[in-house]
């Protein structure tokens, strides 16, 4: 087995003028797992390089399909979310409560 290292820098976020041209790298600040904010791009489209997934949202923006990846159409925000992971909080919460619940019956006996 062989384990090849990329020696160039890869980027997360691109910026181009169209879809098919040149793709230039664009700074961005990770605010959490599911929140990034990019810099002020020159371009007009915004490239998320993660896997392409619908509920990665740029200004409420339904992403494009541009291959494995994201790519959006730049409206001025600059705060790319994950919108999806709001019902998974509801979820984790109330899992909590329950397994809360439980337990503390469980230690009353």
């Amino acid at each position: 087995m062989y384990l090849f290292k990329n020696k160039n820098e890869v980027h997360k976020f691109y910026q181009a003028d169209n879809l098919n041209g040149e793709l230039i790298p664009l700074e961005h600040k990770k605010l959490s797992p599911i929140k990034y904010e990019i810099s002020q791009p020159a371009k007009k489209y915004v490239v998320f390089t993660d896997s392409y997934n619908k509920n990665w949202k740029l200004n409420n923006q339904q992403p494009t399909q541009l291959g494995p990846v994201n790519a959006y159409e730049f409206k001025e925000e600059r705060i790319l979310n994950y919108k999806r992971f709001r019902i998974y909080l509801v979820s984790y919460i109330l899992s909590a409560l329950a397994f809360a619940y439980l337990l503390v019956r469980l230690l009353r006996r």
